[in-house]
């Protein structure tokens, strides 16, 4: 199956940003350092199997060149190895992302850090869409053109979305309420029949406005959740009953999404 590409006229660009695969790229190297087949990444990355997110994010690692694939089998390349070993990794880097053939050719029109307004004559002079297409896209092109090359200055985890750092985003309805660590205090987690966005701070008297621009995480998967749903209450303790847990609220409060990523 083709990942699915961001295309104007003949050039095209990953979906998937560098800085999120290459945290799922050294994630799933501590379990698989020699080689991993697509249900073992799905796994590691904490992505349900019915999912096109996980092929996706693989050809895309395929394309930034830091992931090798042998008939139905993935190594990590020479690229892969220097950034997980820190061996010349930004010089590493930059060659993944100036691998991708618009990207090479806007960074030698105007580097890595362009204005918008630099960006969008040279992307409108390389790949001649309309003006009326690159006023409608270019934030979201220019964001992933700089946060692409971003990844030069940062060292693991790149994204605060990362597979290291174990943290997914919490479903909209869920309240999670964190009581001090001990061991019979797991973190609690009820799920309401209004939206109640928990900004990462914990603090639940917040603006909805300014709820919407909080990120949240869910907690780390080493620590037991109980999951209220109405009057049903259970306790996940192990990773995999826990994102079993996220996967019943999410569908829950959002319905089946067919052919997306649950995280």
């Amino acid at each position: 199956m083709a990942a699915a590409r961001i295309r104007y006229n003949e050039y095209s660009y990953p979906v998937s940003r560098l800085d999120i695969l290459l945290d799922h790229l050294i994630a799933v190297s501590k379990k698989y350092p020699l080689s991993f087949n697509r249900m073992e990444f799905t796994a590691e990355i904490g992505a349900t199997p019915a999912s096109n997110g996980p092929q996706s994010k693989l050809t895309d690692m395929i394309e930034f060149g830091m992931l090798n694939k042998n008939d139905q089998t993935y190594t990590i390349s020479d690229w892969g190895k220097s950034v997980i070993q820190n061996v010349e990794r930004s010089a590493t880097i930059e060659k993944m992302v100036r691998k991708i053939p618009l990207w090479d050719q806007l960074f030698q029109k105007v580097g890595k850090k362009p204005t918008k307004d630099e960006f969008a004559k040279a992307f409108q002079q390389i790949t001649r869409v309309d003006a009326a297409v690159i006023t409608k896209d270019l934030t979201r092109i220019w964001n992933s053109y700089t946060g692409d090359f971003s990844c030069l200055n940062k060292t693991p985890p790149f994204s605060t979305r990362s597979a290291i750092l174990g943290k997914k985003r919490i479903p909209k309805g869920v309240k999670i309420t964190q009581v001090p660590k001990t061991e019979f205090s797991p973190i609690k987690v009820s799920v309401h029949p209004r939206i109640i966005p928990v900004p990462q701070d914990q603090t639940n008297n917040v603006d909805s406005a300014q709820s919407k621009s909080t990120q949240t995480v869910w907690p780390p998967l080493n620590e037991p959740l109980i999951i209220e749903i109405g009057s049903v209450k259970f306790e996940a303790k192990d990773a995999s009953s826990i994102r079993f847990a996220r996967f019943l609220i999410d569908v829950k409060e959002n319905g089946l999404r067919l052919g997306e990523d649950y995280k």
